[in-house]
């Protein structure tokens, strides 16, 4: 990655996690007893999640502690650098690599964040009757189907390689 990539990188994280912080920030401050569901199953519905901090703990019901999610964060933080760098260097110089590592990233640190400051997870977005969630869940379903976009578009081009190099062998 050139300086000029890096610093673009660093900016859109910056970017992206001021976002999702001052919408929790202003929520907090002015509108954590508002409810608004104009659709049947999708709203704003404000929610401080401090039982169940992940997806993982929700569904599986695992009860992890906010140190140890804490800890994970931490430790999972370098992990879309160095996917993004194994899907750049087996076939996929494209952007989109950049958008993952980037939308990835942001939803971590802002998931940090969101464990230090508010001790869980403000969450805010209502659908499907079921789910809230908030932007940093957006970043990281995002940041999860570049990543997938990205290995689908690797496969297909090595598989275009390796047949061209068949037929070339066939020949």
């Amino acid at each position: 990655m050139n300086k000029k990539r890096l610093i673009n990188s660093i900016v859109v994280i910056m970017m992206l996690t001021a976002v999702d912080m001052l919408i929790k920030v202003t929520i907090d401050c002015f509108f954590m007893d508002n409810i608004f569901i104009p659709i049947e199953g999708f709203g704003f519905k404000p929610h401080l999640n401090i039982s169940q901090m992940s997806i993982f703990n929700n569904e599986l019901n695992l009860g992890v502690s906010t140190t140890f999610l804490i800890v994970l964060n931490i430790i999972f933080l370098p992990a879309p650098l160095l996917l993004g760098y194994y899907i750049q260097k087996n076939g996929n110089p494209c952007n989109s690599v950049y958008a993952f590592v980037n939308l990835m990233i942001a939803g971590e640190i802002c998931s940090l964040l969101d464990k230090i400051i508010w001790g869980g997870s403000l969450d805010y977005i209502y659908f499907c009757g079921r789910w809230i969630c908030d932007l940093k869940d957006i970043y990281l379903t995002a940041g999860c189907f570049v990543y997938i976009y990205c290995v689908i578009i690797m496969e297909l081009r090595q598989n275009k390689e390796k047949k061209a190099i068949q037929e070339h062998n066939s020949i």
